[in-house]
This record gives structure tokens, sequence and C-alpha cells, in this order.
């Protein structure tokens, strides 16, 4: 006899749902992937698997390239180009007074060279250029910075007349005294009586006269100047002396000496007449 008689098979699908739970499975995961945990129950086993989740592939994209026109690529490598430069066979070069690769510029400091501006001139430098500025006294040129005469322009007048005079310099003037003068130029100058200082002594044969502004030497009597200098005048080539009388040259002078039968001083001579003690006719020493 059958002790364990069995069940009819829909009895048996009945009991088996009956006694089988569906637990919920516990996940355990991190930031990277999940795990599969399988729980036990009373009756028999469940397994759950957890699929991790796919990345969906990107779509490719295809299009189609147009390549740039040379134009096209000469603006798109200018497009970049500084304001300060230009753009110069696709290629950004830096304007004058600039410097950089075309697409950054700097300013250029022109007057970090001390010969720019030259001599008598002071150098400003400005954003991509620079100016020279003429020192007071000179005036600008095509080839730099030129001194102003001010004295033969009369730009300037000394203040003390006749008796300055306004000499040019090198960036300016000066006010002197004129030679033969004294003094301050900017009041005014006195004369200099040269006769009393021993630099002007004429000599001893001339006479020191005074001027205003200057002096003068005047010869002694019986000189004549040869250049600067007083020499005796020789006067016996004028004939001063009387016929009858000889002519001697002395220095600064002349003598005369009436000749033998003639008296005077030289410059007149008078006959000697000698008279006879018998009454005879008076005899002459008159030359014949």
């Amino acid at each position: 006899m059958e002790l364990n008689p069995r069940l009819p098979q829909r009895i048996q699908e009945t009991t088996r749902k009956a006694t089988t739970r569906r637990i919920r499975p516990t996940l355990a995961f991190d930031e990277t992937e999940f795990f599969t945990t399988s729980t036990p129950t009373t009756t028999s086993p469940v397994t759950t698997t957890i699929r991790t989740p796919v990345t969906p592939r990107p779509r490719s994209l295809t299009f189609e390239v147009t390549p740039l026109s040379p134009k096209q690529k000469l603006f798109n490598e200018c497009s970049n180009c500084a304001v300060q430069s230009t753009c110069i066979n696709g290629r950004c070069q830096c304007n004058i007074g600039w410097k950089g690769n075309g697409k950054i510029c700097e300013d250029v400091d022109e007057c970090s060279n001390p010969l720019t501006c030259g001599e008598h001139a002071v150098c400003q430098n400005t954003l991509g250029s620079y100016s020279c500025i003429c020192n007071v006294g000179f005036i600008a040129t095509s080839t730099g910075c030129m001194d102003v005469d001010e004295c033969a322009e009369e730009i300037v007048t000394c203040k003390g007349g006749n008796t300055t005079q306004c000499i040019n310099t090198i960036g300016g003037y000066e006010c002197r005294c004129r030679e033969g003068y004294t003094g301050d130029p900017e009041i005014g100058c006195r004369d200099i009586n040269e006769c009393e200082k021993s630099d002007f002594f004429c000599g001893s044969k001339a006479t020191c006269v005074n001027e205003v502004g200057g002096h003068r030497c005047e010869c002694l009597e019986g000189y004549e100047k040869l250049g600067s200098v007083c020499t005796d005048i020789n006067e016996c080539l004028h004939n001063p002396c009387d016929p009858a009388a000889l002519c001697t040259n002395v220095e600064g002078t002349f003598k005369c000496d009436c000749i033998d039968g003639f008296v005077g001083n030289g410059i007149e001579c008078h006959e000697t007449i000698l008279f006879p003690t018998n009454g005879a006719s008076p005899v002459s020493n008159a030359p014949f």
C-alpha cells in the first residue's frame, strides 16, 4: 500500500505557488559598479540579476567640408590682428612705432635712444610715435635744432643802449659793454678814460687824447704817424729855411743857420754890409 500518495499535478503547482515567496533583492553598490546579491528563503533560493545601464553610442555625423578660398584664408589669418597692426600678405604686422607679433603690439619707446633727436632737443615719447622739442634758443629745421641768433634777428635789445652790444651765444645771448666802456650792461656803461691808464700810453713822441668810447694818440710836433708809430719828420725836405741859410734836421724839429755874410734866425737871413772908415763906398759880402 502506498503511504505517500502522489497529489494531482494541479494541487502540486498550487502548493508550490503558496510556499514560494519572491524576495525583493537588496542592492549593494558604489559609484562605479553594481553587485548581484542572492537572498535565501526558507523554502527555496530565488536569484535576481540587476543589469548595468548601457550608455548609448553617439551617432556619427557626416558632413562635407568646403575648402576656403585664398581671400577667405587671408581674412581668417588677419581676423585677429591688433588695432596697431596691418595685414600684409596674410600676416599681421605691427605698424611703425609698434612692436610685437601683429596680434599683440606694444609701443616702441624711441626716446630710449639718446641719438633720436640729436643735440639741443628733448625727446617726448607718444603712443606709436615721438616728438623732438628744441631747447630754448634753438629752432627746428630739417637737419635738427639750429641756434637762433637773437642779436642778428633783433629779438632782444640790451638795456644799456649805445654803450652796450649784444653778443650771440649757443642757445642764448649776452649784453656786454662796448669797447671803451665799463660798468653794468643791464643798467648802462660809462666811458673809460684810457689816457689815465698806463696800458694805453701813446709813447714819448705822442699825446693821448680821450674820446667817447675810446682814445687816440696824436704825434707831437715834428713827428708823423707811420702806421701806429710816430716818426720824426725831416722838415729840411720841404726847404723851411731862408735861401741864405743851411737847414739841419734834428729829432722832432729842424735848425736853420744863416751862412756867412748873413745874419738872422735862419728862417730869414739879411746880408751883412761893411762900412769903410775912410768914407769909401760900403762893401757888400753878398754872393753874386
